[in-house]
């Protein structure tokens, strides 16, 4: 059985922190089928070895996500269609490589 590559973790790690705010009028049922779909698409990144590691918090009308990409940065945006369409704007904080 071939051994895995394991070149992903010669790549720097690129961090990144994102906040965002919640329009109105956006129902439970819609937001917690976003959050689903962006969990099964973090872990197929993680499972590529494109991420390290994703955390998405909701506190009131604010989502805060954070994110461990490996050699490239990884933006909200693309990750989950459905969070894609939720009415949200967000703010976006490089983190420093290491």
């Amino acid at each position: 059985m071939p051994s895995e590559s394991l070149t992903w973790q010669l790549c720097p790690v690129v961090r990144a922190s994102f906040h965002a705010v919640l329009h109105s009028g956006i129902d439970a049922v819609s937001l917690a089928a976003a959050m689903q779909e962006f969990s099964q698409t973090v872990e197929g990144l993680r499972q590529a070895h494109q991420l390290l590691t994703a955390s998405l918090f909701r506190y009131q009308a604010h989502l805060f996500l954070y994110l461990e990409s490996v050699g490239t940065a990884l933006a909200p945006d693309g990750l989950s269609p459905l969070l894609d369409a939720l009415p949200v704007s967000y703010t976006h904080l490089t983190l420093p490589t290491i």
